[in-house]
């Protein structure tokens, strides 16, 4: 293999390991696994949508939906902000723990 093409390989490598950190870095940091994480985020986007409809029929017709768009942006804050920075057990800390002393590849 010559010097050229072993380059290619380790700078790739690095590429898709910076890649792969970074990817993952958030879910960890929420104590969640990818695809925990994967679909949380697409439940909520579902509700988002699902209030942003009821937002429209509100705004043209009052009478309906009077609370749903509170009660939504309600529940987030609940569900999301307020408790974000709690660890939720052991496990969440110790992964928070992982995610934060992940070390970055040489560039």
């Amino acid at each position: 293999m010559s010097a050229f093409q072993s380059e290619v390989i380790y700078h790739t490598a690095n590429a898709v390991s910076r890649f792969i950190t970074v990817w993952s870095r958030h879910p960890r940091e929420r104590g969640m696994s990818y695809s925990s994480h994967m679909r949380t985020a697409l439940s909520m986007a579902g509700k988002m949508a699902y209030g942003a409809v009821c937002l429209t029929i509100h705004a043209i017709f009052p009478f309906w939906f009077q609370t749903t768009g509170s009660d939504i942006i309600s529940e987030f804050h609940k569900e999301f902000v307020t408790v974000k920075d709690e660890p939720i057990d052991e496990a969440y800390s110790a992964a928070r723990a992982d995610a934060m002393s992940v070390s970055t590849p040489r560039q």
